[in-house]
């Protein structure tokens, strides 16, 4: 085992741990798989549970991922799909938050917890639980500057400003029709489900569709949103990027995306004691 733990990678990710049967018992996330992992093999861990696991466990499986975030999730849906029998906190804590996605429609999306009046009586799925509630709302967060959907409880009735900032298509006043803004919704369960692959395809099958029908436009948003999604995978967090520079780079005429901008602004007070200031955008 330790000769394993030794190859384990560097990066954030899962682990999965297995017992002689080849059954997954305990899948967890990490900032460094290889650091996590031997913590668990450590002389006096100080927990009997820890020890039990550890008795058990004969291999190792890890899947890497690009960030913290995506490790959450990835980590949920795992838990989900195995139903390890040693990760008992996250099967059975209902005091944890889960992502809801109400049956709508057009779904909202919110965090929630089990234990709270807020989910009660309400046609929903949910993803979850996760242990790290902060965490799930960046990863939430970063997920809708890619797929937009709304918030607002009960339904609004006029536009705000999470339309303004594009992170809401505003269903409320029509703005998106309902087959779109559910594409949206099941590209977002693709993610929260750790189906990477599935989400690729049918970005790339819609796209070629709204290219087929001369939707050049759509085409674009669904081309932004591909590449938008591979920042996220990649872990960059920079998925605004791609769509703001393409737009910039067609609208002066540039011969390549840029990749530094500098803004300046002069004030004065009635033309005496001027004052300049410059902020400067470097795409690493």
């Amino acid at each position: 085992m330790k000769t394993t733990i030794k190859n384990l990678p560097t990066t954030s990710g899962i682990y999965l741990f297995k017992d002689s049967d080849g059954t997954i018992i305990y899948v967890g996330k990490a900032i460094n798989i290889r650091k996590r992992v031997e913590s668990y093999f450590r002389t006096n861990t100080g927990s009997v549970k820890t020890d039990f696991l550890v008795s058990k466990i004969t291999s190792v499986d890890t899947i890497q991922t690009a960030s913290e975030a995506e490790a959450l999730l990835l980590e949920a849906s795992l838990i989900k799909q195995y139903q390890p029998k040693y990760n008992i906190e996250l099967k059975d804590g209902k005091t944890y938050p889960f992502i809801q996605i109400t049956k709508e429609e057009f779904p909202l999306v919110s965090v929630v917890r089990m234990n709270t009046r807020k989910y009660k009586d309400v046609a929903a799925e949910f993803w979850g639980p996760y242990v790290n509630p902060a965490l799930v709302r960046e990863a939430l967060a970063i997920i809708r500057k890619i797929f937009a959907f709304r918030t607002c409880e009960p339904f609004a009735n006029k536009l705000c400003l999470y339309y303004d900032i594009e992170l809401c298509q505003g269903p409320c006043e029509s703005k998106i029709s309902k087959e779109d803004y559910q594409r949206n919704i099941r590209n977002i369960k693709l993610i929260l489900d750790g189906k990477k692959d599935d989400l690729y395809r049918n970005l790339r099958l819609d796209m070629e569709e709204r290219a087929r029908a001369q939707d050049f436009e759509g085409a674009g948003r669904l081309r932004d949103q591909i590449r938008a999604v591979g920042a996220l995978y990649s872990g960059t967090g920079d998925i605004n990027y791609f769509k703001e520079a393409e737009q910039l780079q067609r609208a002066l005429g540039l011969e390549h995306k840029p990749v530094r901008i500098e803004c300046f602004d002069i004030s004065n007070i009635m033309g005496n004691q001027s004052v300049g200031s410059m902020v400067s955008f470097f795409k690493w």
